[in-house]
């Protein structure tokens, strides 16, 4: 495999992949500047170069490079329409990194959909339908039906987080990191948080009937009681089924480093920006 270059950029802090073949990878991050994308563009190309220069490699080396980005975001133009959680907006992000590198082949993508398509490639192919879904400050989602990403009709499929729940309540409002940041980790919060998080998932399968769900995101990964809710709720749902329906769960393998791996995949195969 030739060699490639993986950017996750983050609300707090960004990532770094090398890639030089198929298993070896070298991870370097910094701090995100909120709200200064020239500021950050100095940063990045700094901290890939000091990458670089540890290995004795020069941007020439590098075939392409992959981003994964939150926010909303034109893919085909490379373009973050607007970022919240890194206050920015009509961005060329894809044109930016092409001038600061000299690296040509430079490819956009979601960073939730990065996680998924990580994710995907863990599992060998085993599911060929899958949601990916991120607890974390917010709550974010991604979806694969028969090995393809499902985008919607305006890039826009997956926000589940602002979808409304029975109380009138943004979902993120009551189930994230924030609503537990804002209100306190308690162990009523914290169940909570993760029932409302379970019912979206239970949700999720009812409409969309995929075979598995992953969880990611530091809270989804590092809070036990938080996680285990959400085990519970469903496991409560697949007792109730009349069917003997099940609902499974199973946390990501990749971690919080699942975007970063699926932006060095989508440097190297691409296959998800032709669907």
């Amino acid at each position: 495999m030739e060699n490639v270059i993986g950017i996750d950029i983050g609300g707090t802090k960004t990532l770094i992949g090398l890639s030089m073949g198929k298993d070896q990878v070298t991870t370097r991050q910094f701090q995100t500047v909120f709200g200064d994308f020239e500021t950050f563009l100095v940063s990045l190309r700094e901290n890939i170069a000091k990458a670089l220069e540890e290995g004795n490699y020069e941007f020439s080396d590098f075939k392409s490079i992959g981003i994964s980005c939150p926010g909303l975001l034109e893919i085909d133009k490379g373009v973050i329409v607007a970022a919240i959680n890194l206050g920015w907006k009509k961005i060329e992000l894809v044109k930016a990194i092409q001038n600061i590198t000299g690296v040509e082949e430079v490819i956009l993508e979601g960073d939730t959909r990065c996680g998924l398509i990580a994710e995907f490639h863990a599992r060998g192919g085993r599911y060929q339908s899958m949601t990916y879904l991120t607890a974390s400050t917010g709550i974010g989602c991604a979806m694969m039906f028969d090995g393809k990403i499902f985008r919607g009709a305006h890039n826009f499929a997956g926000e589940v987080g602002q979808s409304l729940t029975r109380d009138g309540m943004r979902l993120e409002e009551i189930a994230s990191g924030r609503f537990l940041l804002d209100f306190g980790s308690t162990p009523e919060n914290v169940l909570s948080a993760g029932n409302a998080l379970g019912e979206c998932i239970y949700n999720l399968f009812q409409i969309i009937d995929t075979e598995v769900c992953v969880i990611g995101g530091g809270l989804g990964l590092n809070n036990h009681e938080y996680f285990h809710a959400v085990q519970k709720f469903l496991s409560t749902c697949e007792q109730r089924s009349p069917s003997g329906r099940k609902y499974p769960v199973e946390k990501s393998i990749y971690g919080t480093q699942a975007p970063l791996m699926g932006s060095l995949l989508v440097a190297h195969q691409k296959w998800q920006i032709k669907l």
